[in-house]
């Protein structure tokens, strides 16, 4: 496959996170948004390309985009955080993209993944831990065992 510019794999990647949390991939004025571009026409620029250099195929229908040899990750959601001593929700969940064969974006609205930014009880700072209904811990995380993303500060 042929080279791709920074901004056609950050396009790529942005499909590739998409499809993995919705099932299905944006729509060009869903990635025009998220990249904050004026038109559709600049993102259909970056699809052709990448349709040329054999990464996507494009179908010419609504969200009509394949990603040809997907790379293979996991999906974290992240419902809040662990800061200040108390336990704050996020209006939008976050999700961190992970190694493979980890998928924990629970749609149950009961159960809440909270990041910790300091220590609490006996979990350290940067652990991910696994709320229900109680907010009681039913599960355990080491993100910095699991992410991908090289850009986590603010874990």
């Amino acid at each position: 496959m042929k080279r791709i510019t920074e901004k056609q794999k950050k396009i790529l990647e942005y499909i590739e996170f998409y499809v993995r949390i919705k099932g299905y991939p944006p729509s060009m004025r869903e990635m025009k948004d998220y990249f904050n571009l004026k038109s559709t026409s600049t993102i259909y620029s970056h699809l052709k390309s990448l349709e040329k250099k054999g990464y996507v195929e494009l179908s010419g229908k609504s969200r009509g985009i394949k990603v040809l040899n997907s790379n293979d990750f996991g999906i974290i959601k992240i419902d809040g955080e662990y800061t200040n001593g108390k336990i704050n929700l996020y209006d939008n969940p976050l999700y961190l993209k992970t190694i493979s064969g980890i998928k924990i974006s629970l749609n149950n609205k009961i159960y809440k993944n909270i990041i910790l930014k300091e220590d609490f009880d006996n979990y350290s700072k940067g652990m991910m831990l696994i709320f229900n209904e109680k907010f009681k811990v039913i599960g355990i995380i080491n993100i910095k065992e699991v992410i991908l993303n090289e850009n986590i500060d603010w874990i």
